[in-house]
């Protein structure tokens, strides 16, 4: 019974073993008759490239700023009586911003009016005084005169002589005092005076106006507080505002570039006023003036500067360059082959793109990045130019 079973399971193996082999011959002969897949055929446009130039833009942050801040500062320190602006007002120049407490200054220079006036009134009783004693000396002027002719001719004693003479030399004195007092009189007035000028240029400073134009950006100091000497009560920002701008320092900037703010759809121009490097971090700094601020941008803020210039060399359009790991390169069609040329970038914009090499009339291959990069790799591929195939 053992031996059947064990034919059994060899005719078994064995039918097995012949029923594979004819398998693989039927699977053999019918990949024999299967076609080889061919490999697909990419078909490509091709431009010849052209010279000229293509307007390039680059969008940056730019910081915007103030040209100028002027600080409104007390002069003399005294309290804050009122104040005319609130933040964000316009102001022109020469408009009153501020008002100090001038009560004391106001006190002196009535203190000084007065002790003038009084001054004034003395002079006037001194020259009426001045008047009688010069004529009391011309009196007594002749009295002595007089006195001494007679004493000449042995007609008086030499006693009334001198009697006569010492009462000539007091008038004299007299008269000499008081004009000596007039003119110290006098010059206290002038004193006086110069003394009330600078106080009069004084009570300027408690009446506190805009130096220029501009805009009111910080209130310090509140109604009713002391302002101190040289603190600031406000400041205010000029109507001019600079924006500065960080670039590469190999950014290819011209003096002829167009740079502009947009902001709202509007095209705000900007003036370039320098363009400096900055060491510190590897970037060169592009100063730019706006001359006029819509209400709407803040200020100290940042703003999306554009910089519009031209790039000149080959043009290709923009889809003809593609990158690998080393670098950019276009694809040229030549002999009948597809060949990869290393290119240099020089500038782009939506449509087109500037390389520095000069190409002959040799065809460019445009087309998708992906398919640029299989045809640089040996995959086939047809060009047409337009409309012609090749």
């Amino acid at each position: 019974m053992s031996k059947i079973k064990t034919l059994i399971f060899i005719l078994i193996i064995i039918m097995l073993i012949v029923g594979g082999i004819k398998l693989i011959k039927t699977r053999k002969e019918q990949l024999a008759k299967e076609k080889t897949p061919q490999r697909p055929v990419y078909i490509v446009e091709a431009v010849y490239p052209k010279q000229g130039s293509i307007t390039q833009k680059n969008e940056f942050l730019g910081y915007l700023e103030p040209i100028k801040e002027q600080l409104i500062v007390a002069k003399k320190p005294a309290l804050v009586e009122k104040i005319y602006v609130k933040i964000s007002d316009k102001v022109k120049k020469g408009q009153l911003l501020v008002k100090l407490d001038s009560t004391n200054i106001k006190t002196k220079i009535h203190s000084v009016n007065l002790e003038i006036e009084n001054l004034k009134s003395r002079i006037a009783s001194l020259e009426k005084k001045l008047d009688a004693v010069k004529t009391d000396v011309q009196v007594k002027e002749n009295i002595y005169k007089r006195n001494l002719k007679l004493y000449k001719n042995d007609a008086i004693s030499k006693e009334m002589l001198e009697k006569s003479l010492a009462s000539l030399k007091l008038a004299q004195a007299n008269l000499n005092q008081i004009q000596t007092s007039i003119l110290q009189t006098k010059n206290k007035i002038k004193e006086l005076q110069e003394n009330l000028v600078s106080l009069q240029n004084e009570l300027k400073y408690f009446n506190i106006k805009a130096a220029e134009d501009g805009t009111v950006k910080d209130i310090f100091v509140r109604e009713g507080n002391v302002a101190s000497l040289g603190k600031p009560i406000l400041s205010i920002i000029g109507n001019k505002y600079q924006i500065k701008v960080g670039l590469p320092e190999d950014f290819p900037f011209k003096k002829n570039s167009l740079v502009y703010l947009n902001y709202n759809s509007q095209r705000l121009p900007l003036k370039i006023e320098s363009f400096y490097p900055y060491s510190n971090k590897n970037l060169k700094i592009l100063r730019t003036v706006l001359d006029k601020k819509p209400a709407s941008i803040p200020i100290n803020s940042y703003q999306k500067v554009v910089i519009e210039y031209k790039v000149s060399g080959t043009i290709l359009p923009l889809n003809a360059v593609f990158s690998l790991s080393n670098g950019d390169y276009i694809l040229v069609y030549q002999n009948n082959a597809f060949k990869k040329i290393p290119v240099k970038v020089v500038g782009k914009n939506e449509k087109y793109v500037v390389i520095s090499q000069k190409l002959n009339k040799i065809p460019v291959v445009v087309a998708d990045e992906s398919k640029l990069r299989l045809l640089s790799f040996g995959a086939k591929g047809k060009i047409i130019i337009r409309g012609n195939e090749e």
